[in-house]
């Protein structure tokens, strides 16, 4: 990644804009302590990663803060922060997302904007832990690997493990980057599986106390069906049974009507009446009692006519003068009363005969009206004849007619109690079936799990797999830092320690004796932390070393960590050195030719 031109504006002890020519790659700022070193190397970096350093990054009483940089290929990026809004960055000018810029920042250079971090500060790569620098490491293995060599690793992986590696890794060569997929899909699927199971445990539990049926529930089910079927035919059957049995009864009711009809009718002694012979005795009773009013109007007229001459007689017979009470009648009546008397009697024996004749012929009448009622009486016989046989054959017209007899109907509650309980055993067969299948599931849902467990530990950052490879690769990035290491000093070696990580060690003077960083003196501390940003530069192809505060190391480690940096200058494209203003230091810088930046 090669720097043509550098900006700065307002970044930390850089105080207004400063513009540099970074013509070359090897580059020095030796200039007192206070001067703007340390703002200078972390304006770059943040120029380059978007890393901000810590503490205040934009000038005191500035609102903002900006770093450019031009490459060789005429892209320039710009990052610009503010105090109170948020901040801006430009690709040649044009105003882009941040993640556009380190994109495209990461395309120019080849690195990851984690790995750029660390090959820019040897800060940050200091206070990397063992895990966190051996994943590094790891990121930029070969692409070598391969699934026989991951299984070489762990020969005692079941065959659904081993089922489930074969199916996720690539079938070619791969590298770190793939198994860290692997491992985060195992553990996302054991995370699920664990939770699965946990949701799973109380309802098996609740399921342990089902006791099977004996049947399955298909079989129960078809049972039951059969039932049912039975219930619906027996229903239909009990139905038609009804009607059958109420038609029969209507029938042998009808039947029964029929024959006390027909009874009563042969009981019946049935007249035989003479045509016209009703009105014929209407008429005779008519002419009998014109005449018995005759009879009766002779009889009255002559009682009145006998009282008259009773009373006729009766005055004559009077000793008085009718024409005066004074005067007695003395004239003889006798021949009047004589003829009055026998008037008389001759009245009474018309009246003696006439009563006779009326009542002879009220008797005749009486007669006639009795037949006259006998006749009627026979009419209404006849009716009562007519009216049963009609209602005969209305009853023999509308005799039912019999369906065929459904037969015997099964009692239908006790088909429900054989259904009910049939129901409630496939109910009991599904609670059966419903148990063994969440135990099958939580059993083969416990197996998965163990099978994620066992990935999940051993492809885990520091499982099994990732040490394995570690330690078989850690001795080629050894290799590589001590390529230069013998150059710095002599007996200088560098190794690396696989353990929960991976651990940087170095012998300072070929002792055999390896000291882990933090018990290394400053300037030890420099070389190490040199040779571990070369390795990476090397690895990544980032080809960008910044090293600070090199005040720390001696005249001639200084010199000999100078000379080999212009020895191999061409493995860079940007070498950034910073340290005090000391002679001894400076004349060093002159010597090798170093471009020196005053800020």
């Amino acid at each position: 990644m090669e720097i043509r031109d550098l900006k700065i504006l307002n970044f930390q002890g850089l105080k207004g804009q400063h513009e540099y020519k970074l013509d070359g790659k090897c580059f020095a700022l030796c200039q007192k302590n206070g001067t703007g070193k340390t703002s200078f190397m972390n304006a770059v970096r943040y120029g380059i990663t978007g890393r901000k350093p810590t503490g205040k990054m934009i000038h005191e009483l500035e609102s903002t803060t900006a770093v450019g940089f031009t490459l060789k290929n005429g892209v320039t990026y710009i990052r610009q922060d503010f105090n109170n809004k948020p901040a801006k960055y430009y690709m040649n000018s044009k105003a882009v997302k941040k993640q556009d810029l380190d994109n495209s920042i990461q395309a120019v250079s080849g690195v990851a904007q984690g790995t750029m971090n660390i090959a820019t500060s040897s800060e940050v790569l200091a206070g990397l832990s063992s895990q966190e620098f051996g994943n590094l490491l790891l990121s930029y293995i070969p692409r070598t690997l391969t699934k026989e060599k991951i299984l070489a690793y762990i020969p005692e992986v079941g065959e659904s493990a081993k089922l489930l590696i074969d199916l996720n890794l690539p079938d070619l060569e791969f590298g770190t980057s793939e198994l860290d997929d692997f491992y985060n899909m195992c553990f996302e699927n054991r995370k699920k599986l664990r939770k699965k199971i946990a949701d799973l445990k109380p309802v098996v539990n609740k399921f342990s106390e089902v006791v099977n049926p004996g049947k399955s529930s298909n079989e129960y089910k078809a049972e039951y069906n059969e039932i049912q079927k039975s219930q619906s035919e027996n229903i239909t059957k009990a139905k038609k049974k009804a009607e059958y049995d109420k038609l029969f009864a209507l029938k042998k009711q009808q039947e029964s009507q029929i024959m006390s009809y027909k009874k009563m009718l042969d009981e019946i002694d049935i007249p035989v009446i003479e045509n016209g012979i009703r009105q014929k005795k209407i008429d005779a009773e008519l002419v009998a009692e014109q005449k018995l009013n005759e009879l009766k109007q002779v009889y009255y007229s002559t009682c009145e006519n006998n009282k008259a001459l009773e009373k006729a007689l009766e005055t004559i017979m009077q000793p008085v003068c009718p024409l005066s009470e004074k005067l007695k009648c003395t004239v003889d009546k006798s021949p009047v009363t004589g003829e009055l008397e026998s008037s008389i009697k001759k009245n009474k024996d018309t009246i003696s005969m006439t009563k006779k004749l009326v009542e002879d012929q009220e008797t005749v009448i009486a007669s006639i009206k009795n037949e006259i009622k006998k006749i009627d009486a026979d009419y209404q016989t006849i009716s009562r004849v007519n009216e049963l046989k009609e209602t005969i054959k209305k009853l023999e017209d509308t005799l039912p007619q019999l369906p065929e007899d459904p037969g015997t109907v099964d009692d239908i509650s006790e088909i429900a109690g054989r259904l009910n309980d049939v129901l409630r055993k496939y109910n009991q067969a599904l609670e059966f079936e419903k148990s063994e299948t969440l135990k099958k599931e939580y059993d083969e849902t416990k197996k998965d799990c163990d099978d994620y467990e066992f990935l999940v530990s051993t492809f885990a950052p520091k499982g099994v797999i990732k040490n394995n490879i570690t330690k078989y690769y850690i001795s080629v990035f050894a290799d590589k830092c001590n390529e230069k290491a013998s150059l710095l000093k002599d007996g200088l070696q560098i190794k690396f320690e696989v353990k929960n990580g991976v651990t940087m060690l170095m012998d300072t003077d070929g002792s055999g004796i390896f000291k882990e960083y933090a018990a290394l003196s400053g300037g030890e501390k420099a070389y190490m932390l040199f040779l571990v940003l070369d390795m990476l530069n090397a690895l990544t192809g980032f080809k960008v070393i910044m090293m600070d505060e090199l005040s720390i190391l001696d005249k001639e480690s200084f010199r000999q960590f100078v000379e080999l940096i212009v020895n191999h200058k061409d493995d860079y494209d940007l070498v950034l050195l910073a340290c005090a203003e000391h002679d001894d230091l400076t004349d060093i810088i002159n010597t090798y030719g170093i471009t020196k930046i005053e800020v």
